[in-house]
């Protein structure tokens, strides 16, 4: 705890000689932060639009995630009998194993599979991210400004 004072105090200082705005700059900090997660919540979906197509697939197994939320993890392999990477996850029981079902897959399998419907959902999460990332750039050009010199 008095390593945490000791650090917040020299973060403190630093600002105050500086001329940095620690105001901005946390701001700038807890919107960063923000764009990060919301990436890498919106990669895979943003990749099965950009590169993703329509298979014909086939339920092969499910597992239950032990978490504080029930998640259905479902191994599919397309109807061709080629393996689909990644595994398709759903917040309820949609499908017995061996149900046909039609999902979305990033050939190179660098995404998770996902039912049209959901990547139907995420169409629009580009433009939420570009404004997010426009504010915390505006927000670190106006942390990074020098204070005007005080006139006495």
């Amino acid at each position: 705890m008095i390593g945490l004072v000791l650090a917040a105090g020299l973060v403190a200082g630093w600002f105050w000689l500086s001329g940095f705005r620690p105001v901005w700059t946390a701001v700038a900090a807890v919107l960063g932060f923000l764009f990060v997660v919301s990436v890498l919540q919106e990669t895979g979906p943003s990749l099965l639009q950009l590169r993703g197509g329509q298979v014909e697939a086939q339920t092969m197994g499910l597992r239950e995630s032990d978490g504080p939320a029930d998640r259905y993890h479902y191994t599919v392999t397309a109807l061709s009998g080629r393996a689909i990477g990644g595994e398709l996850s759903l917040d309820e029981q949609a499908y017995q194993v061996g149900e046909s079902l039609t999902v979305v897959e990033e050939p190179d399998g660098l995404a998770h599979p996902m039912l049209p419907a959901e990547v139907a959902e995420h169409r629009q999460s580009w433009l939420a991210l570009l404004v997010l990332y426009l504010a915390t750039a505006l927000l670190c050009f106006l942390a990074g400004r020098p204070r005007r010199p005080k006139t006495a």
